[in-house]
């Protein structure tokens, strides 16, 4: 649906050791906090099932999300972006 309406797809496709890293970056950062981004009422935390989402998300998710951006390549905007770098990027030239 949202695909649908959309004239631009971004998708960040960081690897599995970045997610983690992050991941665990915000939760050291944030612990039994809630982060600034977030309701006030969702204080950070890891579990098992968010990290094995994580862990086999490439294997199982992505495909699929790879595949519907294939499918509407022609039709949207697809951005893909697969680092910090990129992602500067791509902020910096939305911004202007």
């Amino acid at each position: 649906m949202r695909v649908a309406k959309a004239d631009t797809i971004v998708f960040i496709d960081r690897s599995k050791a970045m997610c983690l890293y992050n991941v665990f970056k915000r939760y050291i950062h944030y612990k039994g906090q809630s982060r600034p981004d977030m309701h006030d009422n969702c204080p950070e935390k890891i579990d098992f099932e968010f990290v094995r989402w994580i862990w086999i998300f490439n294997k199982k998710r992505k495909p699929a999300i790879i595949k519907m951006l294939a499918d509407v390549q022609n039709t949207k905007n697809v951005v893909v972006l697969k680092n910090n770098r990129q992602i500067d990027y791509f902020l910096k030239s939305i911004q202007k």
